[in-house]
């Protein structure tokens, strides 16, 4: 595949065409490819992230009108999240496309998840620059809300504060409550992760966060959407075979 080619099939995957070329090759430069740091992708990043933040936060405001800022701040907060930006990035392919350094390509650097999640903002800083807000918003409809855009279920913002819903839907039909294990606590003391898992009789997901009580929420969510979907797919056979 030509570089044009490639060019173009990220573009479509991402939601935006560059008419700059250039600038989503900087965005595709990580620092370990980059002789002095300056053609590197960081700065783009540092851009991205504040974009970002403002794009989230206006889509937000505009979908929920009747959401609280609580609940608003926590459904940003989950949207924004490494491992959200991680996952858009890789669906978006954006480690076959990355510029590494030899060393950071040979410990597996395509697919690490800090070097996707910074990649996916510095992307997104540079459709800022080439395309102003409309770009920005397209990339982020596309590529991190996704088709259902943020009428998808797990945007509710009823399911804003994850463990106290689940709580309350377990006990309304006297299940038991839900348990939170931390599987393990790695990294140093300010950029530590926690992974956690949170198991529901025989439904259980793991997460990951900077903090604790993060890594449960979104397990929360996670084992809240699959009790929904089961009791929803137990009610469709019921009526199907009524």
């Amino acid at each position: 595949m030509s570089k044009r080619d490639a060019s173009e099939e990220l573009a479509e995957r991402l939601g935006h065409r560059f008419s700059d070329p250039a600038l989503l090759d900087r965005a595709l430069t990580h620092g370990s490819a980059s002789c002095d740091g300056t053609t590197s992708n960081a700065r783009l990043e540092f851009l991205g992230d504040a974009v970002l933040a403002t794009v989230v936060c206006e889509a937000l405001y505009r979908q929920f009108p009747q959401a609280s800022e609580g609940q608003l701040t926590s459904l940003k907060s989950d949207l924004v999240r490494n491992e959200r930006l991680t996952a858009a990035a890789r669906d978006a392919g954006l480690g076959s496309y990355l510029r590494l350094g030899k060393g950071l390509e040979a410990k597996g650097g395509r697919d690490t998840a800090r070097v996707l999640a910074d990649a996916f903002e510095a992307v997104l800083g540079a459709a800022y620059l080439d395309g102003g807000m409309p770009a920005a918003r397209e990339v982020v409809e596309k590529s991190l809300f996704g088709e259902r855009g943020l009428s998808d279920s797990r945007f509710d913002p009823a399911t804003s504060n994850p463990k106290s819903t689940l709580q309350e839907w377990l006990a309304a039909r006297s299940l038991p409550r839900p348990e939170y294990v931390i599987i393990s606590a790695d990294g140093p003391s300010d950029r530590r992760t926690f992974r956690v898992r949170v198991s529901c009789g025989s439904h259980s997901a793991t997460a990951e966060a900077r903090t604790k009580q993060g890594a449960e929420k979104i397990g929360a969510r996670r084992v809240l959407e699959q009790l929904i979907a089961s009791e929803q797919g137990a009610k469709n056979v019921e009526a199907a075979t009524a």
